[in-house]
């Protein structure tokens, strides 16, 4: 067996060739996210890690192998570091792979992506939207395993009575900086 030094870029290569996933995680403001992509679309962001080990250790916990590499898949990383830092993006033109959600999480995440920065949908808003009017603990499953956090939206779901819950590292208080980031008015 010959061996021989890969550039990140072949690395990246061969592996999507051999998963059809790539995977990497990058610094934010909010620290470091994991990113998993493949040819279907984005398969999957984690947030506010520590450090990369972290990051990467989240994305292994979904199944998704990382490795050491650091290569970006597409400029999501970079539109999410500047969404971080106070540029407007709503990533309604990033691709996602929903193949494996039922026909009402596709509704529920499609419709969770139209909500505005700087305002909000409670969980039966949104099951009405999505066409469910009597589902809103479904629409809180949905957003609970959203597996797509800032590209779909799910901090801008909020319950009847406050903020609800919010499943990404850092829970609440991640939650209630991003809806405050977007200018959302926030009460508990």
């Amino acid at each position: 067996m010959t061996a021989r030094r890969l550039s990140e870029k072949s690395f990246v290569s061969d592996l999507e060739a051999l998963t059809g996933v790539v995977a990497t995680v990058f610094e934010t403001p909010l620290g470091w996210i994991g990113m998993a992509w493949a040819q279907a679309g984005l398969q999957r962001l984690t947030l506010g890690h520590a450090n990369p080990r972290k990051a990467r250790d989240a994305l292994a916990a979904f199944g998704v192998c990382c490795g050491e590499m650091s290569v970006p898949c597409s400029d999501l990383p970079k539109r999410i570091t500047a969404f971080l830092e106070g540029d407007e993006d709503d990533f309604c033109d990033v691709k996602l792979d929903l193949d494996s959600l039922t026909l009402f999480q596709r509704s529920v995440l499609e419709h969770c992506r139209r909500i505005r920065p700087g305002t909000t949908l409670t969980y039966g808003e949104l099951a009405r939207k999505a066409g469910s009017p009597r589902a809103a603990r479904a629409v809180g499953t949905v957003m609970a395993n959203n597996r797509f956090p800032l590209v779909v939206p799910c901090h801008r779901v909020v319950a009847a009575d406050g903020l609800g819950g919010y499943s990404a590292h850092n829970g609440l208080a991640l939650k209630r900086w991003l809806l405050c980031r977007e200018g959302a008015q926030v009460t508990n």
